[in-house]
Formats: structure tokens, sequence, C-alpha cells
């Protein structure tokens, strides 16, 4: 339990205050909306699951968006269905996930020293399409730029994708990570994630950290990710003041093993049975 921990709330929010950081949470969302050290906020916009991708060109020849197209919006439009506290310092949120009978858990632990583990549980339920993602997504102002993680390099890689990187430390900005590909789709992801820290140039920013038994995948978009869907051509695609963060457990591979709109083998894909579990911290600088 950290000293000097302070909680309030109103009928829509709950405030954890532990020295010069504050956290903020939504009582019907489970969201993280607020993340600040001092005055400086960290989020432009709040930390929330998400389970869908921007299709690639593999996914637009073999009906992806009809076959796992529930999860566009679920992650963001997960409604909390309890909340509990089981310890002075952590916050449990149960969640009901509108993609067939889905439901889920995030539970946050303000740790001593200020930072903020993450426990997420999904159990997909009913008539639903394989999950093209499992993770969290926020995003933060254009600001932070330097991206810098240790996992595979020094380019992209995705679950099938990832022979010819190499495991280290490795750093880049958020435009070298973005690939633009002829059509945009989903680009920038890093696997076998130990940390992943966006920060900007005075190295102030957000650092994911895997917990337990699992790494992390994840990285940036230099845009929203509705950015990356319905443009013809890479110059489409809008300049924002903003920065898209993933951290993820987990994203199916992109597939194309024998021609054009293969899908991925069935070991990369993500199927909507069971329990998955992951854990991370969040640490602001």
């Amino acid at each position: 339990m950290p000293e000097n921990l302070k909680a309030s709330e109103d009928n829509r929010l709950i405030i954890y205050d532990h020295e010069d950081k504050t956290f903020v949470f939504d009582k019907t969302t489970g969201q993280l909306t607020s993340y600040k050290i001092g005055d400086r906020e960290l989020l432009a916009s709040p930390l929330h699951l998400n389970f869908w991708r921007p299709p690639v060109d593999n996914d637009r020849a073999n009906n992806f968006g009809t076959r796992s197209g529930m999860w566009r919006n679920a992650g963001t439009d997960a409604t909390v269905t309890k909340i509990t506290k089981p310890t002075p310092n952590a916050l449990s949120f149960d969640l009901e996930i509108p993609a067939g009978g889905t439901t889920g858990n995030i539970t946050y632990t303000i740790g001593k020293h200020g930072f903020l583990n993450i426990d997420v549980a999904i159990t997909p339920k009913g008539k639903v399409g394989p999950i093209p993602r499992l993770g969290m997504q926020c995003t933060v102002p254009n600001t932070y730029k330097q991206v810098s993680w240790f996992g595979n390099g020094p380019h992209e890689t995705y679950a099938d994708r990832k022979a010819g990187s190499i495991l280290g430390r490795w750093t880049a900005t958020t435009d070298d990570l973005f690939f633009p590909y002829l059509e945009p789709q989903e680009t920038g992801n890093l696997t076998d994630l130990r940390t992943l820290s966006l920060l900007n140039a005075e190295g102030q920013g957000l650092t994911a950290t895997a917990l337990g038994e699992h790494l992390l995948s994840g990285g940036t978009y230099p845009c929203l990710m509705s950015d990356l869907e319905g443009r013809r051509h890479p110059v489409d695609i809008p300049k924002r003041d903003v920065v898209t963060l993933n951290i993820d457990h987990k994203q199916m591979g992109v597939g194309g093993t024998n021609s054009w709109g293969a899908r991925p083998l069935p070991k990369y894909e993500i199927s909507p049975t069971g329990t998955y579990k992951w854990s991370f911290r969040l640490q602001g600088e």
C-alpha cells in the first residue's frame, strides 16, 4: 500500500492522488481517463480495451471484416457491470463487452512508487469470430514521438512475420515505425516486448512493462487507428495532433502463406475460446 494515497469519487469518476500523480477512472466504462504528473496530462484520450486492427491486404481479401467485424468497437463500447475495491490501492471493473456474450475484467493497482499495474482478463462467449487483437489503446500528444523498446526489431514484426528480426533494445520515432503501404493498413507492430516506451524529447512519457508469464505486443501509429482504414494512399492520412499507443497481449498474424488473401495459420489466429489473461505496468515519467 503506497503512503499518501488519497481516493475520492463522484457519480461518474473515481480519483486516486499519489504524491504528484493523479489517476482518474470512469465508473461507466472502466477506462483510465486521465493520468497526470503534476499539471502535465499524459493521455490525449482514455486508455481502453481494443480488439481491432486496421485490415491488411490479406484481411481485405479473405472476408475478415464479416468474420471478425463484431470486435471493431467492442473495446471502446464495453460497459461496467460491477465495481469492487479489493484493497485500498486497487480498483476492479467487471465488464460486459458487446461481442456475443463476451465478458471481461480490468483491475488497476497503484504501487508504492506510483506505478499503475493493470491486470486484464477477457472471456469470449457466443457466436463470435477470431479476435484480431487483444490489448489496450490510447492516444497521447504528438510531442511524444520517441519510441524505445526491448523486444524484436529494428522493424515492425508480427506473430507470423518475425524470423528476420533481432531481439534487443531499439529506438525509433513514430514516423520511422510507420510503413507507407500503397494502401494504408495495420503497420508498426512490435513483438516479444519486455518494455515499450513512448517519450518526448525531454524523456517524459509512458512506459509499459510486461508482468507475469506473458510478453507484450504493441506499437504506435502517428495518427488515429481509424485513419488507416478507407484511405486510398498514405498521402490521404490526415495530420493529427496525437499519437496512438497500442499496448497488447497479442495480435493475429498477417497471413498470406500461399497466395493473395490467405488467412493466418490457425496457430497465429486468436481463437474466441477460453479466457485470456495478461498483465503490465504503466509508468509515467
